[in-house]
């Protein structure tokens, strides 16, 4: 079964290309989403239906790991509230030599793998049995 860095191309430079240990211990004690998207943008109203639970560390672990930023991080479906919360993300690791641009091209390789999935599920693939249903 291809894990998710079979999908990279060589050309591309995601977050793989750096030291992934080092790029989520950086963001261990990192601030919790909703508290800093509330915090810095206040008139946006959409702030107050993201999930509570995850922090910046989530957010890089959810790109990496190919999981929907949307539904499984966020719980919001707003393109600009994603931007903002990538933007953040390449911010705390730009130290690390990460760019916005190295976070995008993950996202887009996470939301191509989770595209996928979805497909199969309605298609009737069990990716845990590697057969159709």
């Amino acid at each position: 079964m291809k894990t998710f860095k079979d999908y990279i191309n060589e050309d591309t430079k995601t977050l793989f290309n750096f030291d992934v240990v080092k790029v989520l211990n950086s963001l261990k004690n990192s601030e919790n989403i909703k508290k800093w998207y509330t915090k810095n943008y206040k008139s946006d109203d959409l702030g107050k239906e993201i999930k509570s639970k995850y922090n910046f560390q989530d957010a890089c672990y959810c790109i990496m790991n190919g999981d929907d930023i949307y539904d499984d991080l966020l719980g919001v479906g707003d393109s600009t509230v994603r931007e903002r919360v990538l933007q953040e993300l390449a911010r705390l690791l730009k130290p690390l030599g990460v760019t916005y641009d190295n976070v995008y091209e993950t996202w887009m390789l996470s939301a191509r793998k989770s595209l996928l999935k979805h497909y199969h599920d309605m298609k009737g693939w069990s990716s845990s049995m590697g057969r159709w249903k």
